[in-house]
């Protein structure tokens, strides 16, 4: 974790015990949201012996010129990226942590959120965000640019290579409407979760808790809250073709119902959530939800899970 301080943002910057808090909720958010298997270590910059806080990288360019205050859609926060970790010393020895974290944290600049992944599940592999970044220390292949309130959000593509589910031509288009902080941006917004689909690839939980169904007919499956740490059934998959899905999961009694694309990329809707099931309206115990043709009939709700009735007809 870096402080970076521009030359006119001075150093006025949140306290630095706001942000240990703040760390200690994202590490808690992503162990809750990894029902326990994944435990986040934020590592900040050697303490300043001066101020008896993380070092702060200071860097000889303002927040201004770079497009940081204000709306800058087109600025390159790659090449802003590479320049700001030009000026940190070999001694930090960047390349051996698994993320990187430039932090922007002034209140005046503008909320951006930017990450970087080097990884071979990347197709575009001349893209720049998706190349090694390099540093004094050495070359890095997972990082971030970001104000702190996307850290959850930004974390999930250079941490764990999650796509963004929100449309690049509208973002304020949510594809996941409301489940997962891919579409929504940052925590404290709707759900504040990730989709059964990043946690079961993610391997958040096992395959023996999931139903797939690759067969035409009908069946029933009993879906038990996603967000709870236990060895139950966490969703049930309807394999359409080699790159479609249709998924079903539940959040508190609550079906949640999506298709997965995965010939598509991010921005594009790769996981769109069906109009019946979002986070402001879901379908009750008796009502019938179709998408992509799949029927799923939600049976019974109790004790935080839903059984549902899975009817997948013939192509």
């Amino acid at each position: 974790m870096i402080p970076v301080q521009f030359s006119d943002t001075g150093s006025n910057g949140r306290n630095y015990l706001e942000m240990v808090d703040m760390t200690k909720k994202y590490t808690d958010f992503y162990r809750a949201q990894s029902l326990g298997r994944l435990n986040l270590n934020f590592v900040w910059t050697p303490t300043d012996a001066a101020t008896k806080k993380p070092t702060i990288l200071k860097v000889p360019y303002s927040a201004t010129d770079e497009g940081l205050i204000g709306n800058c859609d087109k600025c390159d926060r790659t090449e802003l990226m590479t320049r700001i970790l030009s000026h940190t010393p070999v001694s930090w020895n960047l390349p051996s942590y698994e993320t990187v974290i430039a932090m922007l944290d002034d209140r005046r600049i503008s909320v951006v959120g930017v990450a970087f992944r080097a990884a071979a599940e990347y197709t575009n592999v001349n893209g720049a965000w998706n190349r090694p970044i390099p540093t004094p220390s050495g070359p890095i292949y997972s990082s971030l640019i970001t104000t702190p309130s996307l850290i959850p959000h930004e974390m999930g593509h250079s941490l764990l290579g999650f796509i963004d589910l929100y449309d690049f031509n509208s973002p304020a288009q949510d594809f996941t409407k409301g489940w997962d902080i891919m579409g929504t941006g940052s925590t404290g917004q709707q759900s504040d979760s990730f989709f059964a689909w990043h946690k079961w690839i993610s391997a958040w939980f096992d395959d023996n808790q999931v139903d797939c169904i690759t067969a035409t007919g009908t069946t029933v499956h009993y879906l038990d809250d996603l967000d709870t740490p236990n060895t139950l059934n966490k969703m049930v998959v309807v394999r359409k073709n080699a790159t479609t899905a249709i998924v079903a999961e539940v959040r508190t009694e609550r079906v949640v119902i999506y298709r997965v694309l995965m010939d598509a990329w991010g921005g594009s809707g790769p996981i769109i959530t069906n109009d019946a099931t979002t986070f402001k309206v879901n379908p009750k115990v008796g009502d019938t939800v179709t998408e992509s043709g799949v029927k799923f009939k939600i049976l019974d709700c109790r004790g935080g899970g839903c059984t549902v009735e899975v009817t997948n007809p013939a192509a």
